[in-house]
């Protein structure tokens, strides 16, 4: 039987973005993939949407078991992420949907929001995630091999879970990242998305 191709875009889950194997394979091989592109309000610029495999990262921060990484055949310190990129609209126009491109994601995680609206990060059964008390904001960049050589992941360990709306000396919004498993939207043109395996 024939694989069905999957219409790549920012709405479809990670699952189905990798059931294509030239994707994942591209992934897998240190590149980042393309997988929409949306106008801004200015039409100097587009938001181009990338996915990635992101590795080195702690096992609590990709909230992915060692034995559900055992059953993905991943890795657990190696998670898919997605990744917004403003760009000049002329350069977008040159880039095709599924293309592949020499780059990776780096992971900055603060306790402070990194844009206005931004959700705090959950896990996958929507338990506030905390560093040291603080809530965590994540977001993603593109940037080159070299430049993640150099610089690396900036994540924080995550300390405790906290159930939403149980702890009342901590008040917890209901807000939660939606489009995949966790994702944020944005009202800047330069923004982060990162997918729900992280």
């Amino acid at each position: 039987m024939e694989q069905q191709v999957v219409e790549l875009n920012r709405n479809r889950t990670n699952e189905e973005i990798l059931a294509n194997k030239h994707i994942k394979d591209a992934m897998d091989n240190g590149k980042l993939v393309l997988i929409h592109k949306v106008q801004t309000s200015n039409p100097l610029y587009t938001n181009l949407y990338f996915m990635g495999k992101v590795e080195g990262l702690a096992s609590s921060n990709t909230n992915v078991s060692s034995l559900q990484a055992a059953l993905l055949g991943w890795n657990n310190s190696e998670v898919y992420m997605r990744s917004i990129q403003n760009a000049s609209t002329k350069v977008a126009d040159g880039l095709g949907i599924g293309q592949a491109i020499d780059g990776v994601i780096r992971v900055t995680d603060s306790t402070e929001p990194a844009f206005d609206g931004q959700s705090p990060r959950v896990d996958r059964d929507n338990n506030l995630l905390l560093y040291n008390g603080s809530k965590i904001y994540r977001t993603t960049n593109i940037c080159t091999q070299q430049e993640l050589d150099r610089d690396g992941h900036a994540t924080l360990e995550v300390h405790e879970r906290i159930k939403q709306g149980q702890n009342a000396s901590n008040p917890v919004s209901n807000q939660s990242q939606s489009v995949g498993n966790e994702e944020t939207n944005h009202s800047s043109p330069v923004s982060n998305l990162i997918s729900g395996q992280a």
